[in-house]
């Protein structure tokens, strides 16, 4: 048995939480392209996945972009707020 391929009046959904991950971005892509509606959770309102997003949840957590330099916060080796809030 074959899976149908994506389309219209199906949903993709993504997740992204600094919303500029290029893998995320192009699957979005492929899915609006395709006709199917793009749910997105993204700790970024203003990124540029939301842009592409039909529908947008916003996670308010930190992600590992945010969590550079001198400002570091979080202490998660491997990950960030915004993963952990998605379990």
């Amino acid at each position: 048995m074959t899976t149908p391929p994506l389309g219209s009046g199906d949903v993709f959904l993504a997740s992204s939480g600094p919303g500029e991950t290029s893998t995320v971005l192009i699957l979005m892509q492929v899915a609006r392209d395709a006709g199917a509606a793009v749910l997105l959770l993204t700790a970024q309102r203003e990124s540029s996945a939301a842009r592409l997003a039909d529908f947008t949840l916003l996670i308010p957590a930190q992600t590992m972009a945010d969590d550079q330099g001198p400002e570091k916060t979080s202490v998660l080796p491997m990950g960030s707020v915004f993963e952990g809030a998605l379990f």
